[in-house]
This record gives C-alpha cells, sequence and structure tokens, in this order.
C-alpha cells in the first residue's frame, strides 16, 4: 500500500500531520509542539494509526515559508544584486523592506555587453561583493527568458572569478517575463533561502529518524506541488500556501467545478475562487511587501462587511463563473449570515487544518523546462523537443519522482521581437504524485 503523508505546518510551535492514500485523507492529528519534536510526532502519528513507514512514499509540506522565519541570526542584511540591463556599468544601493526587516540591496549593472571592458566588469563586480561581505547574489538580465544565453555566460563567469564563494542565483529559473517583476521576486527569494534550508532540514532529518524514505514536496501558493530541490531555489513560491490548500480542501468538499470560499486571513474577511481544481490567480503581477511580484498567488478579494448583500454580489460576480452555474459559496468564517445570492448553493465548514491536508492531498505536481531556438526550422524544434523530454526524464531520476502518473504538454511561443525564426519552448510536465 503506497500512502503519502501531509506537514501542515501552522506555526513553529504547531503542525498537522495527515495521512492520504490516493488523492483522499484517511487520517489527520494536531500537534501543539515545535519542530524540533517532529519525528517524534511522526513516529506517535505512524503507531497510533496503524501505519507502517516503509509505506510511506512520499511526503507534502503545506507551510508559508515567507512567515515561518527558521533562519538563525544571519551575519549581515546585505543583498548582492547583478543587473545586465542596457546602459552603462553602474553601481548602487537600495534599501528593501520585508515582514519589517530591512535589507541593503547592492546593485550593480553590467549592461548588455560582451566586449572585453564589459567582462572585467564582472570581476570588479566580484571584487566589490567579497569587501562587503556579501555571499549571496541575484543575476537578472533584461533578456533572461527569451535569450538566457547572456544571463548564463555571466552566471559560468562569476562562479569562476569568485571560486564558490558567492552564492549566485540566476532569474532565468523563474517563469516570470516581466523584467521588474522578477528582479523582485528573485530578490525576496534570496531573502528566504536560509528559512528554506532550514525546513527542509529539520523534515528531512525527522524522516531519516523514523525510518522514512521518500521524496519531499511542498504546495505552492498557486495551487502546484514543488519538489525539494526547486523549493530551495524559489521558498517565495509558497506565499499563502495554507490558504490555499484550505480553499482546494473545501472546494473538493463542495465536489463542484467552481466555488467561492470565504474565509479569514489573519484578521481579514476575504473570498477566494476555486476552478478546475486551483485558485483563481489574479492574472498579472500583484504587489506584496510593497513591491511587484508575478501572480502566483491566489486571487484574494477582502470583504468590508460579510452581510452586505450588495458587497457580497460585487464579490461574486469579480470572479466571473457566469450565471448559469449554481456554483457553491462556502462559508469558513463561523460567521452567519443571511444575504449570501440565492442563486449559490451555500455551505458552511469548520476551518479546520483537515481542509488544507484535503487541498494538498489532490494537487498537481508541476514543473517546466524551456528553451529559446533561433533559425528554427520544423526539425530543429522536433529536436528541441526531444531535448527537453530527456532533460525531464533525468531530473525526475535524480529527485526520484514516480513518473507512470505524469502526463507532458508543449507548447510553442514565436518571439515576434526576435529575427531569424525564434521560438520559446516550454515542457510542462504535470500529474499527481504517490
Amino acid at each position: 500500500m503506497n500512502l503519502g503523508l501531509i506537514l501542515s505546518i501552522e506555526n513553529k510551535n504547531r503542525f498537522t500531520l495527515s495521512c492520504k492514500l490516493g488523492t483522499s485523507v484517511i487520517a489527520s492529528k494536531d500537534y501543539k509542539k515545535g519542530l524540533s519534536s517532529l519525528h517524534d510526532s511522526i513516529d506517535n502519528f505512524l503507531s497510533s494509526h496503524s501505519f507502517d513507514a516503509n509505506c510511506i512514499k512520499s511526503l507534502t509540506a503545506v507551510c508559508d515559508i515567507t512567515g515561518l522565519n527558521l533562519s538563525a541570526q544571519v551575519k549581515t542584511n546585505d543583498i548582492g544584486y547583478i543587473q545586465q540591463f542596457p546602459g552603462k556599468y553602474s553601481t548602487d544601493v537600495k534599501k528593501l523592506d520585508i515582514c519589517n526587516k530591512t535589507y541593503r540591496v547592492h546593485s550593480i549593472n553590467l549592461g548588455l555587453s560582451k566586449d572585453k571592458e564589459s567582462l572585467s566588469k564582472i570581476g570588479d563586480a566580484v571584487r566589490y561583493f567579497n569587501e562587503k561581505g556579501i555571499e549571496k547574489v541575484g543575476l537578472n538580465s533584461y533578456f533572461s527568458k527569451s535569450y538566457p544565453e547572456i544571463e548564463n555566460s555571466t552566471h559560468e563567469i562569476l562562479e569562476n572569478l569568485s571560486n564558490g564563494r558567492l552564492e549566485i542565483t540566476k532569474s532565468s529559473i523563474f517563469n516570470v517575463d516581466d523584467y521588474i517583476s522578477r528582479e523582485h521576486y528573485l530578490l525576496t527569494n534570496l531573502v528566504y533561502l536560509d528559512s528554506a534550508r532550514k525546513l527542509v532540514s529539520i523534515i528531512n532529518d525527522a524522516l531519516k529518524v523514523s525510518s522514512i524514505k521518500c521524496p519531499l514536496y511542498f504546495l505552492r501558493g498557486d495551487g502546484y506541488l514543488i519538489d525539494e530541490t526547486s523549493i530551495l531555489k524559489e521558498p517565495a513560491s509558497t506565499w499563502l500556501s495554507s490558504h490555499t490548500g484550505k480553499i482546494l480542501g473545501s472546494s473538493k468538499i463542495a465536489g463542484a467545478e467552481n466555488t467561492i470560499v470565504i474565509s479569514r486571513i489573519k484578521d481579514d474577511i476575504t473570498a477566494s475562487g476555486v476552478s478546475s481544481s486551483l485558485p483563481v490567480l489574479p492574472g498579472e503581477s500583484t504587489r506584496t511587501f510593497d513591491m511587484k511580484h508575478p501572480g502566483f498567488i491566489p486571487k484574494i478579494i477582502h470583504i468590508k462587511e460579510l452581510g452586505n448583500a450588495d458587497e457580497m454580489k460585487d464579490v461574486i460576480n469579480r470572479f466571473n463563473f457566469g450565471k448559469e452555474d449554481f456554483f457553491p459559496l462556502i462559508n469558513l468564517t463561523g460567521i452567519a449570515s443571511e444575504n449570501f445570492s440565492l442563486m449559490n448553493k451555500y455551505l458552511e465548514m469548520d476551518d479546520s487544518t483537515e481542509l488544507t491536508a484535503i487541498g494538498a492531498a489532490s494537487a498537481f505536481y508541476s514543473k517546466n523546462f524551456t528553451t529559446t531556438v533561433f533559425n528554427a526550422s520544423s526539425s530543429k524544434i522536433d529536436s528541441i523537443k526531444v531535448m527537453l523530454l530527456e532533460e525531464a526524464e533525468r531530473y525526475f531520476n535524480e529527485i526520484k519522482l514516480n513518473k507512470k502518473n505524469i502526463s507532458y504538454d508543449f507548447s510553442i511561443t514565436p518571439l515576434k521581437y526576435m529575427k531569424y525564426n525564434s521560438y520559446f519552448i516550454k515542457l510542462s510536465a504535470k500529474g499527481h504524485i504517490s
């Protein structure tokens, strides 16, 4: 029997363990303990339900890493940032405020040229970061999505010149088209790398002590699962993941294609939508921590007055589900209201951590593999497709993913602003994990 564990972390001193069979949750238990006791809690959970550790084939963590703050005291709040943006070499220091903490971003623009002078400036950048004691550096090229070779080349030179002392994160690993959003998302991920590493270490150590050998996954804010390798590069993708699990879980219980879920986020009453087993996303960049970010987090509408019929009608209309469907309206707030639209099926549910586990149990794993091709003929595109499939195969073997439930889909986007039949090719892999 193949079982999966789900770890829903509310805060550093409270979490819930659940067990799933397929996409169904078959057991859950709350623990008001610190994460340092996770291995004891796993042993207790397995023994109390007579589950065999050898049957555990995966662990899915649901945790907003941006709000957990697990990292130890860091040496410095300084971050390095290298831009490759049209213009001359320049340096700047600016402040970045995230979660009541101020970071200093040491920004260097290398320009886009590949001449000898520009290459020498890369060495200047490395020396500058060494002098400032900066270890984490983000690299963002203006053309990182359409022409990643520029960023890749600079990354290789930086690695060689720094002798591995600098930890360099490329923006091209993120699925973000807009340059400014990519910059903000890159810097925010750098801030949370230490917390992600600490959490992954705690979970893996607990699994080892409990004699469980299985891959580790995390729920993203957009409703997809991400593997351990990816979360250590993109911890900010877990924004509002607990909220996402909750709305997905309540939607699954309702058993409808489209649902609107009214719930609390801290002291705010909000509405979020679910469509086709995924949270409704904003469809554009959002502002979080006063910064512009890609719209990977669920669309959230704040409700001023739950009992106001006109406001609720406006909230419902903003999800554009259409009047032809009698979609459920789910209330998790515990506040009764008689003024919900009569055209919707109205359900009240308890706001429990089990909802989060139910949502995570049915979530899809997703991973994209991309490249840009120039002077593209049909045969060249076909060979690129084979290359991407081989890359995906190697990656899934490395993370020990069970591939039997994974499906693949290609998308080919013409780059109209580039010459010579240029295309952006993306291989999307998606499926349920064991």
